[in-house]
């Protein structure tokens, strides 16, 4: 979903596609299993951004914890933030961005920005691809990236830059404002009080600026009631949402709600269907790499909810992952996700 709009007075216009994401919580009383540290030493006055923010580019050996054979990012540790950030984790982010750019035909963002940029941000760019690839299109552009996790590539293009930093921890302290501010799956899964971030886009936008944000309410929908109520997709997805919390999420609507609450006029809101799986035709190569991101990294997506929100051992939790990866390539289910 792609939600635009423009303050009363000419400034921010603001776009958005999505739904929620998850807030500043404590992270749980879990131990970590081994923990690779992030010496802060290395850094000098230079790459200390502020409180929240560091630069990447002076040191190379970062906080992780490992958990249950996964790494998770420990920068900012309170943040609960549910997903891995190891390399297979980064394999089924890749695809999901591919996917989703395969269902915005081909484009990186809808916005009518200016044809010069100078200013543009990701935040939280996961694996940085499309920081990476903005920035191969605006060449005269300074596109960041940002994220909890430094997970992205050394070799980018020379106008691009990555920065360790939370996103919640306000007010942000970039030195630049910004013409073009993006978020992508975001919704449940790093931001769930979305009136408190698209304020602070809000104030660090340019006049005429632009906010695009491709997100979903991470609901599976079916349009021919292809997928039973008491299937094993369906126990899966509800379990997810129990130790998620389902209740933070918000739909494309409410998002463009949000922005005008905000102060954001003109707000559009453009829905668009992610499907999961080759049963459309007009959508194939997307629909098989979201069903490929989903059914074969289903363990990482489940992990730290089902074994630390949930509570259970690893083979309870293959006893509803596992079972749900089988319906969804069997081809009987015609899903998709709202986006």
């Amino acid at each position: 979903m792609t939600l635009d709009g423009m303050d009363e007075d000419g400034t921010p216009n603001n776009t958005s596609s999505g739904s929620s994401g998850s807030t500043r919580e404590t992270s749980d009383d879990s131990v970590p299993t081994e923990v690779n540290v992030y010496n802060d030493e290395e850094c000098g006055d230079e790459d200390h951004i502020g409180s929240s923010t560091f630069s990447l580019k002076s040191s190379q050996q970062y906080l992780f914890q490992k958990r249950h054979g996964r790494t998770y990012h420990t920068f900012s540790a309170h943040r609960d933030y549910l997903l891995p950030n190891d390399e297979p984790e980064r394999d089924r982010m890749d695809m999901q961005f591919w996917a989703i750019i395969e269902v915005l035909g081909h484009r990186y963002f809808h916005a009518p920005i200016a044809d010069n940029p100078q200013d543009i941000i990701d935040i939280g760019t996961g694996t940085g691809m499309w920081a990476i690839e903005v920035a191969e299109r605006y060449p005269n552009a300074v596109v960041i990236g940002t994220d909890l996790s430094p997970i992205q590539p050394t070799w980018v293009p020379p106008n691009v830059t990555f920065e360790l930093h939370d996103c919640l921890q306000y007010p942000w302290e970039f030195s630049r404002r910004f013409d073009l501010i993006h978020t992508q799956i975001l919704n449940g899964f790093a931001i769930k009080i979305w009136h408190e971030f698209y304020a602070e886009c809000f104030r660090n936008l340019k006049p005429g600026g632009w906010v695009e944000s491709h997100e979903a309410d991470l609901m599976v929908r079916s349009d021919d009631d292809s997928i039973p109520k008491n299937s094993a997709v369906v126990r899966w997805l509800n379990l997810w949402d129990e130790g998620a919390g389902r209740g933070f999420r918000m739909t494309g609507e409410e998002l463009g709600d949000t922005m005008k609450r905000v102060g954001f006029v003109d707000v559009v809101v453009k829905k668009m269907k992610l499907p999961i799986g080759v049963w459309d035709k007009t959508q194939m190569n997307a629909g098989m790499l979201s069903l490929t991101a989903l059914t074969e990294h289903m363990e990482g997506i489940s992990t730290k909810v089902f074994m630390e929100k949930l509570g259970m051992t690893e083979e309870q939790m293959r006893g509803y992952t596992e079972p749900a990866v089988r319906e969804w390539r069997s081809r009987n289910f015609h899903s998709y996700w709202d986006l």
